[in-house]
């Protein structure tokens, strides 16, 4: 495996740590972890839950701020270092932008187990050095940003870096139209070329302002909780019924919903 850059100069936007709280996607749906998330991310996407850790005036707006790698693993720790929850979760944005080998260093010393989600645009060296990757790149329902070929050279130096062994990574694709499972059967021919699980993610589009601007919605209040988890589950089982009947391909691919929008809504911190 390669060995991880400690360069520790470049000051990165950390726009929150939160948790312990449940992760509500992918490989390790279900599992309590705490969150680091920082700001940046070159896709743009029409659905994006965390614009706030994008729009780079949302974030001098909120005074996010810039630390170095180093002392974003320092406020962690003193943060976590009561909770019996060793698993730490980096999310963006898209922090593969950055280089974190100094925070995975010390997460491993302090005995955290560590997991990234990144959409496999960007590859760093100390991405190889966690214990969960999940790959999720976005098809047509979210962005025009997506690549194909990105992720095939993600998958591929991760694979390098790993001696051919990718225990632990994972891809997983949001769907929000039938596209999107156009785009996923093209992505799991690479997950099936390195041996890479696919998960399928029910999308979220009730973040938008405009789902909350309808009289009687109110994103706090619990009719509209009821109402969010209704349609959520409705899409879960419309994309069920097109893997089953429509893409035989994707039918060894679990479907998932997004547990922590279906528990907490669109809270920011869950």
């Amino acid at each position: 495996m390669t060995e991880l850059d400690l360069k520790d100069s470049k000051r990165i936007p950390l726009v929150d740590i939160f948790g312990p709280t449940i992760q509500g996607e992918g490989q390790l749906i279900g599992r309590p972890t705490w969150f680091v998330r920082l700001g940046g991310c070159d896709y743009k996407c029409f659905f994006c839950d965390t614009d706030y850790a994008v729009d780079p005036r949302t974030m001098k707006e909120r005074g996010t701020p810039r630390m170095t790698a180093e002392q974003i693993a320092q406020k962690f720790l003193h943060l976590a270092e009561r909770s019996s929850v060793r698993l730490v979760t980096l999310s963006g944005g898209n922090p593969a932008i950055w280089n974190m080998g100094p925070f995975v260093l010390a997460m491993r010393k302090a005995g955290f187990k560590i997991a990234v989600e990144t959409q496999g645009s960007i590859y760093h060296d100390w991405i190889a050095h966690c214990d969960y990757v999940t790959i999720s790149p976005k098809g047509p329902g979210m962005t025009t940003e997506n690549s194909f070929e990105d992720v095939s050279l993600f998958l591929t130096r991760l694979g390098e870096s790993h001696v051919g062994h990718l225990w632990g990574v994972c891809l997983k694709i949001p769907i929000l139209i039938k596209d999107d499972l156009l785009f996923a059967e093209r992505i799991k021919v690479l997950g099936d070329i390195h041996g890479v699980p696919l998960y399928l993610q029910g999308g979220n589009r009730f973040i938008h302002p405009s789902w909350y601007d309808t009289p009687g919605r109110q994103s706090d209040d619990p009719a509209t909780l009821t109402m969010l988890r209704e349609e959520l589950l409705m899409g879960l089982e419309r994309i069920s019924d097109m893997v089953m009947y429509e893409f035989p391909d994707l039918t060894g691919c679990p479907i998932l919903p997004q547990m922590h929008v279906l528990l907490f809504g669109n809270a920011e911190r869950k």
